[in-house]
């Protein structure tokens, strides 16, 4: 587990990557699997909810307009302002905050449930996050969370991001892997009753994976890399993400590539012990 100075140096560099390119067009990216993660927890009207490095909203909206009470937390300011002007311009109520995972500002037992997605698997600290998202539940809360196993293409990527961040700048990282791991979510939710289903993402198809790298352009662990790499080391950089993205898709005769991913939703249950 990270130190003190090591979690808060990886702290800054989340701030530094969520503060770089159009962070919107993750969202955008990322909508419909947040959709999904919303629809499979359930929140009804009335219900308190937590969404738990939030992005700039796209949990967070999609439960209030089931009626949901919700609370929003990043890390980002930078996000949280996104956040906070998307839910203006729906008429949306959220109560956004600038929190960290391991600090979650709500008062004990008061949270009928806790949403993440892809969001919580960033803490630096996964085990002190699980218990601040344990200590802000109800008794039967639930908790509800998309990762990426370490053998997807987000997961196998994201080593590759890692190695190149570390050169970069020498910034500590985190194994958000664990996250889909159930033995990991048993350690940190002892008793707990945990579930894992897996999915299958495709997204929309490109006429080359030239063209698929260019739809990336302003994601922002690549903005991020492009402003601290050498043009020799992003170039590398980009020639080993195609790479992993040719293995992670359905290509065409004609070049076509329709790129698709791994993904889990995982639920933890405080109110029933694992069997």
């Amino acid at each position: 587990m990270l130190d003190d100075v090591a979690a808060e140096r990886w702290r800054e560099e989340q701030r530094a990557v969520y503060s770089s390119g159009d962070t919107e067009h993750l969202a955008r990216q990322q909508e419909s699997l947040a959709w999904a993660l919303v629809d499979a927890a359930g929140p009804t009207s009335g219900q308190s909810v937590l969404d738990v490095g939030a992005g700039t909203g796209n949990v967070a909206i999609a439960a209030a307009r089931r009626g949901a009470r919700v609370t929003a937390v990043d890390i980002t300011p930078h996000q949280v302002r996104q956040g906070i002007e998307r839910s203006a311009l729906e008429g949306l109520e959220i109560d956004w905050k600038v929190a960290d995972a391991e600090a979650l500002p709500v008062p004990d037992t008061t949270m009928d449930m806790v949403l993440s997605n892809f969001g919580v698997v960033y803490a630096a600290r996964p085990s002190r996050a699980a218990a601040e998202i344990t200590r802000v539940l109800k008794p039967m809360g639930t908790a509800h969370f998309t990762a990426y196993p370490a053998d997807s293409f987000n997961g196998e990527v994201l080593r590759i991001v890692q190695r190149y961040v570390s050169s970069a700048d020498a910034a500590p990282t985190v194994d958000e892997y664990a996250w889909s791991d159930s033995q990991a979510l048993r350690r940190w939710f002892p008793g707990c009753s945990i579930g894992i289903t897996e999915h299958v993402h495709y997204v929309d198809p490109q006429p080359s994976v030239d063209a698929w790298w260019e739809a990336m352009r302003g994601v922002p662990i690549l903005e991020r890399l492009r402003e601290t790499l050498s043009q020799r080391d992003f170039r590398t950089f980009r020639e080993n993400v195609i790479a992993l993205r040719l293995r992670f898709a359905d290509v065409a005769a004609d070049g076509t590539v329709t790129p698709f991913n791994r993904y889990v939703n995982c639920r933890v249950d405080l109110g029933h012990a694992e069997p």
